[in-house]
């Protein structure tokens, strides 16, 4: 992996950071998990939003990166992958906000 956090990171490297990290390590052990199918259901869309960081075209609303920011571990802050999603989030809080789609036209 790459030794300096400012680098970019290939998926594979961004996705064993994530397996590794105690943000995962934290909600995968819960009982919640284990025991409610709902929760691993937010879990997983939960993963998915912070895989998509990876993503060069990826699009988020702004209250997908706060929330991604707010459910990290404070403990991945001081770490590799924690500073890699906040630099990722900060780039795409940059980007043009995802909109919703708008069904009411129809």
């Amino acid at each position: 992996m790459n030794a300096n956090s400012q680098q970019n990171l290939t998926k594979e490297e961004f996705e064993d950071l994530w397996k590794e990290s105690e943000t995962r390590k934290f909600y995968i052990s819960s009982d919640k998990y284990k025991n409610n199918g709902n929760y691993r259901k937010v879990f997983a869309k939960f993963e998915e939003l912070i895989l998509k960081l990876q993503g060069t075209k990826s699009q988020f609303q702004e209250n997908e990166l706060d929330t991604i920011l707010a459910k990290i571990k404070d403990e991945d802050f001081n770490n590799e992958f924690g500073n890699y999603v906040a630099r990722r989030v900060d780039f795409f809080k940059k980007k043009p906000v995802k909109q919703s789609d708008d069904l009411d036209l129809l």
